[in-house]
């Protein structure tokens, strides 16, 4: 039997072993009859058969555990007289009724579980698709993010060199916006333009002290002419800007103060007893230069 079975015949080692059991159960029964407990076993083969070998071999070992049956009883009396031939036939015509009913359950619980069997396949085959088609879209979908990512990570490092140039941009017209000017060596002339506020005139100071600091300028001429709107606020930080100058030893000349400008300052009880003023550039550059 293991040489059949490990020689991958399988059906046929299972018939052999069937034959056996039948053989057993004959040669058990001949000498007793048809009542003994070696006949049960008949009822093993045909559920075995059910689950080891094809549908029809159920009701072929049924079949064939019928006719055992009729051999012992017909078999038996004749070995032992004590034996009766109707109460024989009759044990394996009853016999051969439960050999029948139980072969068309197994039929039938065989079939459902070979259903069972085929649906739960059918299901894995749609599992392992719906798995591989999942897999596909998420491997297309990762790329897909990857992509829009470095997509994303270049508009970003894209938009922040953007931003670094305009910073870089802003600071030159920031510096450009308040210039100094040297007109000589002990000279600076600060022209200042549009409109000022905080952020301007903090730039401002800065501009003006850093360019005495570096040129040593005795004299820095502050030119207001271009300046839109002169309030209180803007003037207030033009008396610091020459109040720190004075304190380095820089003398300031504001010039270019307009007629509205003016009316506006007195308005404000804003007065500049303390500063150099002048009519105009021309002026003030022609006063400097008289000086030795």
């Amino acid at each position: 039997m293991w040489l059949l079975a490990h020689a991958k015949h399988v059906d046929l080692g299972t018939h052999v072993f069937f034959f056996l059991g039948l053989v057993t159960v004959l040669l058990i029964s001949l000498p007793v009859g048809i009542y003994n407990l070696a006949i049960p076993l008949l009822f093993g083969v045909i559920v075995s058969s059910t689950l080891l070998l094809q549908a029809r071999w159920t009701f072929i070992y049924a079949t064939i555990s019928l006719v055992t049956c009729l051999l012992i009883a017909f078999i038996s009396p004749r070995i032992t007289p004590e034996l009766a031939y109707t109460s024989q036939f009759i044990g394996a015509v009853i016999y051969g009724v439960y050999f029948y009913i139980i072969a068309l359950l197994a039929y039938l619980s065989a079939r459902e579980l070979i259903n069972l069997l085929n649906v739960s396949h059918h299901e894995a085959t749609q599992l392992a698709d719906l798995r591989d088609s999942l897999s596909e879209q998420v491997t297309v979908r990762t790329a897909d993010l990857q992509q829009a990512l470095a997509t994303v990570e270049a508009k970003a490092q894209e938009q922040a060199q953007l931003l670094a140039e305009n910073a870089q941009q802003r600071e030159v017209i920031r510096q450009l916006s308040v210039p100094v000017l040297p007109i000589s060596n002990q000279t600076l002339v600060m022209p200042l333009v549009g409109i000022f506020d905080h952020e301007r005139l903090v730039q401002a100071q800065a501009q003006a002290l850093n360019s005495i600091k570096e040129t040593s300028a005795r004299r820095i001429i502050m030119d207001i002419t271009g300046i839109s709107m002169l309030d209180s606020d803007v003037a207030k930080g033009l008396i610091s800007i020459v109040q720190a100058a004075k304190l380095m030893g820089t003398e300031v000349v504001l010039v270019g103060i307009r007629p509205e400008v003016a009316q506006s300052l007195i308005s404000a009880n804003i007065y500049l007893d303390d500063m150099a003023t002048a009519s105009s550039l021309q002026v003030a550059v022609h006063r400097f230069s008289r000086i030795v």
